[in-house]
């Protein structure tokens, strides 16, 4: 089983059943009085590998974790944190070394720390619970109809080139440092929040990769998609690096850990969205539209270009 298989067989049955809730469809909670939920937990071994590293581990779990939010055009106001740690791998400057990053990246996003715990373990683990208010619209997964346009924020790719430079699986020299960044320092879009209210019809933020998290969209609303690979926004240095046959495009723009916003619109806010996207300085890209055809279908030069679905985004597997 994996992580979707088990919240759908067993977990769902727990949430609440009235009409305007959710039923854990989404990585977002909305309660009454526009009150937004979400939680993640981060875990030594599976997130990240060099424990050394504590503030980019801070801020990548602090980013990833309000992208739920952003994503949904939610501001966060306040969080909880959640530390498992040890004596052997903490000390006073590890724990400064926390507060000090936390403190960056809460006065970035404009909220506060509200409270937690702190216990004892073998693994270095961090839970972040964030909770927002949106003031007029939020966006949810479902909402996607036949016709409507794709967007997706930011460049994709950079993060998980990134990851596989600190796995040593490639390595870019005189980039590595530029890659290695994006992956722990994610470009979260907290100008999206407010400026797109009556424009999107459904939104989700890019995790578990572009195919993975798309097909969430395409599942809640009940329809397909087709993606043109040539119009998937990638960063100049990850196409230097292309051209130079270091990396192939394919390998990383489906990965995930990019954080970048994914949403559906109708067609007739082309030109809404693009002034929104210079006005507000997004970088924001049409790469594709919404079918009735309940299908993922990705082409290249007007041809249709099949990817390994197994082997694109991330999934939590419990074999």
């Amino acid at each position: 089983m994996n992580e979707l298989d088990i919240i759908n067989k067993y977990f769902k049955k727990l949430s609440s059943q009235t009409k305007d809730k959710l039923k854990l469809s989404d990585d977002v909670f909305m309660h009454e009085n526009k009150i937004c939920v979400t939680v993640d937990t981060y875990v030594e071994g599976v997130h990240f590998f060099n424990k050394s590293k504590t503030k980019e581990i801070i801020s990548k779990a602090f980013r990833s974790a309000i992208s739920d939010l952003i994503c949904k055009n939610v501001n966060p106001h306040f969080y909880f944190l959640s530390l498992a740690i040890n004596k052997k791998n903490f000390s006073k400057k590890k724990v400064e070394e926390i507060y000090n990053r936390l403190k960056l990246e809460q006065k970035t996003f404009n909220c506060f720390l509200a409270g937690g715990d702190i216990v004892k373990s073998s693994k270095f683990t961090i839970t972040l619970m964030f909770v927002g208010k949106y003031k007029k619209k939020f966006f949810r997964r479902s909402g996607a109809l036949p016709g409507h346009d794709i967007y997706v924020s930011g460049e994709l790719g950079d993060a998980d080139v990134g990851l596989n430079i600190l796995k040593k699986k490639i390595n870019l020299k005189k980039n590595n440092n530029f890659f290695i960044s994006k992956f722990y320092y994610p470009d979260i879009q907290k100008n999206f929040v407010g400026n797109f209210n009556n424009l999107i019809s459904s939104s989700i933020d890019i995790s578990d990769g572009l195919s993975k998290d798309l097909n969430h969209i395409l599942a809640t609303s009940k329809v397909g998609a087709i993606i043109d690979i040539s119009l998937i926004p990638i960063s100049h240095k990850f196409l230097s690096e292309v051209k130079k046959n270091n990396i192939k495009i394919q390998n990383h723009i489906f990965s995930g850990d990019d954080y970048q916003i994914l949403f559906t619109a109708p067609k007739k806010h082309r030109g809404k969205i693009n002034y929104l996207s210079l006005n507000k300085g997004i970088k924001i890209t049409r790469i594709g539209n919404v079918s009735r055809r309940r299908k993922l279908l990705f082409v290249l030069n007007k041809k249709e270009y099949k990817i390994n679905y197994k082997k694109v985004g991330y999934i939590h597997n419990f074999k």
